[in-house]
């Protein structure tokens, strides 16, 4: 599976840089800086971040409900998912999406995953994750997702206090690589284990 690491702090981010698998993106390379547009930030602001790091991106979430590409974004050479909150959308996306994005929390969308699954395979779309929350890990079991971005809040009973004890890297790591190389999500304390061995 692949595996987008969002900006999160530098110390962790920059553990997973020597990962050596051709499934995993670390930010830049795989881009969404959707904080941006949470604190009110203009969609423009968003575009242009991506053109500052068109160079380094690989993977990049579109901006969210604009199904109409006034930005060319289609012209550069990124891997793009866009972010589907509204099934209405599927039929209208830009040409040069790759992958549909499911937001991990029901909350974010209007449809049911199994309501849409078979149409985003059928139209030729790959599926992506969007956001891994614990509590929806479970649809990395039961539907064949080919991408999920991830941060240390993804990882089951994980706190935000966890990432600054000593072993938050190596084991922020392990969760990364098992996903990628196995997709399997491993829990704090599994990965809390695996560390101390």
């Amino acid at each position: 599976m692949i595996v987008g690491v969002a900006d999160i702090p530098s110390w962790l981010r920059d553990s997973l840089r020597d990962i050596e698998s051709d499934k995993v993106y670390i930010y830049p390379e795989f881009f969404d800086a959707k904080r941006e547009l949470l604190n009110g930030l203009s969609v423009a602001r968003y575009i242009s971040r991506i053109v500052q790091c068109r160079q380094r991106i690989i993977v990049a979430v579109w901006p969210d409900y604009r199904t109409v590409d006034r930005w060319g974004l289609c012209n550069l050479d990124i891997v793009w998912i866009y972010p589907l909150h509204q099934w209405q959308e599927l039929y209208l996306l830009p040409r040069c999406i790759d992958f549909v994005g499911i937001p991990s929390d029901a909350g974010s969308r209007n449809y049911r995953l199994y309501e849409i699954y078979d149409e985003v395979r059928s139209l030729g779309y790959r599926l992506w994750l969007l956001g891994l929350r614990p509590s929806a890990a479970k649809l990395l079991r039961y539907y064949r997702f080919d991408g999920v971005d991830v941060t240390t809040l993804s990882i089951p009973k994980w706190q935000f206090s966890d990432n600054k004890k000593p072993e938050a890297a190596r084991a922020f790591r392990i969760f990364v690589e098992e996903l990628a190389e196995n997709n399997v999500v491993l829990d704090k304390y599994e990965l809390l284990k695996r560390v101390q061995q």
